[in-house]
């Protein structure tokens, strides 16, 4: 995992193509004073460079070594995810807030209009991914709702669109980003029986209770194992080809296995939706026909 990883392995520059996104939206509401900033940089190195963060100068180093430290010790491990950056994001916010609070001391006002960009691109991305893309995934949101989210995502935007003192638009862009996220989670509730495996994994465990063997078509990354509490391995079978030596030594199996389209086979013992496809258990003597 460490020096070379058997999954997600990945270069070492890979957090600083997520380390921005995590950021978002904060990341662009200081953009105006970013720019304004660099307009007087030279006059702004002579006078405060010696001073930088002069009252806070503990807490500023410490969420510099708390952000820069683990992000080198992660982009040395060769596995890497998004989400082990997610410990440095208390980190990320001291320091804009620091940086902040030394532009609010000004009377300095920021412009929100890239965070108010933002909100409406992903308005209309999330429009088009819902009713263009054709996947049978998105269909499960209703129109009505993607519409909703749509037309009330650019409304969130619209809110950031002036320039206000940094003590105000903070807040502002606060709100706006709370309201946009309870949106989307509340827009996206009719996925989520799409990727809960849980009652279908209770059922293959009463199987597995009751003495029948499992096996699984594919590449199982043990889905089922905690929810189903299950007590014995799922035989992997990897390919359609080895159900018949399974169910040979099995005759009592059940095979699990992924299929695409609606049209369940009416045989199976269980079945759930997970993704775009459904998850499927079979007993041997059919699943031995399915696959034939």
């Amino acid at each position: 995992r460490t020096v070379e990883a058997f999954d997600h392995a990945e270069p070492f520059y890979y957090y600083l193509l997520y380390l921005p996104l995590l950021t978002l939206p904060w990341l662009l509401v200081p953009a105006s004073a970013a720019l304004w900033a660099a307009r007087s940089w030279p006059r702004w190195i002579r006078r405060h460079a010696p001073g930088v963060f002069r009252r806070h100068s503990r807490l500023f180093w410490l969420a510099l070594a708390w952000v820069l430290l683990p992000l080198l010790l992660l982009s040395s491990a060769s596995g890497k995810q998004p989400h082990y950056l997610l410990p440095v994001l208390p980190a990320l916010a001291l320091l804009l807030s620091l940086w902040l609070a030394r532009h609010a001391e000004k009377d300095l006002k920021l412009g929100a209009r890239w965070v108010a960009g933002m909100w409406g691109l992903l308005a209309v991305v999330i429009v088009l991914l819902a009713r263009g893309s054709g996947s049978e995934l998105a269909s499960l949101v209703p129109v009505t709702t993607v519409v909703l989210v749509g037309v009330t995502l650019l409304f969130v935007g619209s809110t950031l669109w002036r320039r206000r003192p940094v003590e105000i638009q903070v807040p502002h862009v606060t709100v706006a980003t709370i309201l946009a996220l309870l949106l989307l989670h509340l827009a996206f509730q009719p996925l989520r029986p799409a990727f809960d495996l849980q009652s279908f994994a209770r059922e293959l465990g009463e199987l597995q209770a009751e003495g029948r063997t499992l096996g699984f078509i594919g590449k199982y990354r043990a889905e089922y194992d905690f929810h189903g509490r299950l007590t014995d391995d799922i035989r992997v079978l990897g390919s359609e080809g080895k159900v018949a030596a399974f169910c040979e030594a099995y005759r009592d199996g059940v095979v699990v296995m992924r299929i695409r389209g609606n049209a369940l086979p009416a045989e199976a013992i269980a079945s759930t939706r997970f993704r775009s496809k459904y998850d499927v258990a079979l007993p041997c003597p059919q699943a031995a026909e399915q696959v034939v």
